[in-house]
This record gives structure tokens, sequence and C-alpha cells, in this order.
């Protein structure tokens, strides 16, 4: 790979970091971790007061039929399919061309049947993306593998609630900060996203809210920019 040829692999993530460590061994290869930084353009969205009755779960990616499963759409549509009508989940970035016939055969019939199922294409307008983050009352990334999953990390830097899959390098890297494995399902069964998902919305909005501002200001506080620029800087430097 094209790895061989580099003075330096920059890895973002630990899972990353594993998987390049691992093949680059041989060839003794420096490869350095980078943890992104909280985003600044999502750090200060404004969020609801009110719980509503119903409750809004958000998947965000390229949901391509290619892809599904790989996501973990069907782990988290079916988990809604299980909790009732006032569960709704949002896919967005399902091509046009595949909104009708990518879930028929990996979604359980419940999730349809009861109108919670929303879907629609990818966004690269940041404006809409902020909007939907208002909007959401959680933030799911229950991708069975991510190298590290930036879309959950604007989640967290707007202070949303989310849940993440051990298998994703944010989730990785969530479980080494204090309550941050609150936030990761390790689990690839659509019963236990059911519950955690069940869970988040039996917590009080203002104390889910609250947790999610705890980890998000220790990630801020172990991975920000400066330092992890900084870090990249130095490395160029000395090779």
């Amino acid at each position: 790979s094209c790895c061989t040829k580099a003075d330096v692999v920059v890895a973002v993530g630990p899972q990353l970091l594993d998987r390049y460590s691992r093949s680059l061994f041989r060839k003794q290869k420096k490869v350095l971790e980078f943890y992104p930084g909280l985003s600044n353009e999502f750090l200060n969205l404004p969020r609801k007061e009110i719980e509503n009755e119903e409750f809004h779960v958000y998947i965000f990616g390229r949901c391509s039929s290619e892809n599904f499963k790989l996501k973990g759409v069907d782990l988290v549509g079916n988990a809604v399919g299980k909790l009732g009508k006032n569960y709704k989940v949002h896919v967005v970035g399902v091509p046009e061309n595949e909104e009708e016939n990518s879930f028929a055969n990996t979604l359980e019939k419940t999730a349809t049947a009861t109108n919670q199922l929303f879907v629609r294409g990818y966004c690269n307008n940041r404006e809409e993306m902020k909007d939907m983050m208002c909007e959401a009352d959680l933030v799911v990334m229950p991708s069975r593998a991510e190298a590290f999953g930036l879309i959950g990390l604007e989640a967290l830097s707007a202070g949303v609630p989310l849940l993440v899959s051990s298998a994703s390098g944010l989730g990785m890297t969530l479980r080494k900060l204090t309550f941050g494995h609150t936030f990761v399902v390790e689990s690839d069964d659509s019963q236990e996203w059911a519950k955690k998902i069940e869970s988040m919305k039996e917590t009080e909005r203002s104390q889910r809210i609250k947790e999610i501002n705890y980890v998000k200001s220790q990630y801020g506080e172990n991975y920000k920019w400066e330092d992890q620029c900084s870090r990249l800087v130095k490395l160029f430097s000395d090779n």
C-alpha cells in the first residue's frame, strides 16, 4: 500500500492506529495517533428545553445498499420498531433511487408499519445539518465497523445525546473517558440497541444533556486541536 512508502503514517483514532501499527510493524514505520478536536461550528447550537412525547433518533452517513448493514442501520431501525409508535428514526444519507428498496430485506415490518421510519438523501449543507442536530433527541452511530466517526463527534460537539458502536474509533475513545461508556453500545444485537435507546428516552432530558456535556468537556480537555496539530508539526520537523 501507499503507506509503506510514507515516512510517517498518521492514524485518526485508536481503531486505525491498531490496524496500521499491525500491518506496518515489519516495515518499522512510525504511526502517530491523531484525535480530531471538537467541531467549533457545532459547539453553540441551541438545545430545546421541552421534553416531547415523540423521541426522534437520527442516523447520518452514506447509507447505500452496499453498506447498509455495515453502517448498522438495520440495528437501529429494528430497535425502534420494537419500541412503539412514539419512537421515530430518521436515516439521512440514502440515495434517492434506493429509498424504497434498501430497507425491504433488512428491516422488520414493525418499523415501517407504524410510520416510525423516515429517510432522506445525503446532506452536505452545513446549515441543514445544524438544524437536524437541533431537532434530534438522540444521534446514533451503530456501524459494525467505523474508522473513527466524525458525525458522532459533531453530535458530541453540539451536546446532543448519542449512542455509538464499540466497533468505532469514537466508541473506543469515549470508553477512555469517565462515564463515556454510557454512550457506547457493546453489541450488534437490535434488542440491546432497543434497551439503550429506551433508556435514553426514559432518562430525564436535563439529565441526558448534563451527562453528554460532561463527557463533551472531558473530550475537549483531552483532545484539543492545538495540541494534536502541535504534535503533527513536531513530528514533521523531526523528520
